[in-house]
């Protein structure tokens, strides 16, 4: 403004220095208040950021607060009965802060059989219930760790679903509990399985061309309905020496020897008797 008046001195016209000057000091207090409307709105910026930040530390309180992680896997999730399964559990502590008394448990689920575990399971365990309890300690920032558990499954309906959770408890800085739980599940497989029984019904062993009975009891000890197609064949053969007494073994069609027993026979009939198909048997699993 100063200048604009010395200048004007010089060169502007007196009938219009006036104009001049009253349109210089409107734009003064419009550049005044624009700054004032300018420093407002920098402040309520300000104050945005200001709260922004603080409702982002309230809602990921990861940075000061231990988080664990837990994961479940299996090796076989369709295996037949009487077979062992070995659950991998694994856990870490990806946050910023020391999770304290960490500890791992669980009930062995209906149709499983536990075996044994790495590491071993600690003294709280009742294995007579089926519970396994496992300590852990503190799990500080990226600490981890992994528990194996070895069952055998039983014999138990093919199809049947079996689900194995383990529970996981821990502690913050303070003593707050939190416990967190990972569930994995198996479906049994058929698995086919015979026993049979024999029973020699005559009191003496038999001679050349002498007929013998026997009675067969076949039971399925398979968890599913199965059929089981009978044959038998015999088999005898010459001692040494000669003339001493023969053994006949019987045999169904799976190579199962089902009995042996003596015959007086003199002659050599050393050969394999076909005996052809004997019965078809379908079955419960359970049944005979």
């Amino acid at each position: 403004m100063e200048t604009f008046r010395k200048w004007k001195q010089q060169r502007i016209a007196p009938s219009h220095v006036g104009i001049i000057e009253e349109a210089l000091e409107h734009m003064e207090i419009s550049n005044h208040k624009r700054s004032r409307q300018t420093f407002r709105y920098f402040s309520l910026l300000l104050l945005c950021v200001i709260v922004f930040v603080t409702v982002a530390s309230v809602a990921h309180p990861q940075d000061n607060f231990p988080i664990i992680v837990l994961e479940q896997t299996v090796d076989s999730t369709s295996p037949k009965p009487g077979e062992r399964v070995n659950f991998t559990i694994s856990y870490s502590n990806p946050s910023g802060s020391v999770a304290y008394n960490v500890t791992l448990f669980e009930w062995i689920p209906s149709g499983l059989t536990f075996i044994t575990s790495k590491p071993f399971y600690d003294g709280v365990s009742s294995p007579e219930e089926g519970f396994f309890r496992w300590s852990r300690g503190d799990v500080a920032l990226g600490g981890t760790g992994t528990i194996i558990v070895c069952a055998i499954v039983g014999n138990v309906t093919v199809g049947t679903d079996i689900t194995n959770t383990v529970h996981l408890a821990y502690e913050d800085e303070k003593g707050a509990t939190l416990e967190l739980t990972a569930s994995q599940s198996i479906t049994v497989a058929h698995g086919a399985g015979v026993n049979v029984y024999p029973d020699q019904i005559h009191g003496i062993q038999p001679s050349t061309g002498a007929e013998t009975s026997y009675n067969i009891t076949v039971q399925n000890i398979g968890n599913a309905p199965d059929v089981f197609n009978l044959s038998l064949s015999s088999l005898a053969y010459d001692p040494n020496p000669a003339g001493k007494e023969w053994t006949t073994e019987l045999y169904n069609t799976t190579g199962f020897l089902i009995a042996t027993f003596l015959d007086e026979a003199s002659t050599d009939h050393s050969s394999w008797t076909n005996w052809g198909p004997l019965t078809t048997v379908s079955l419960e699993a359970g049944g005979s």
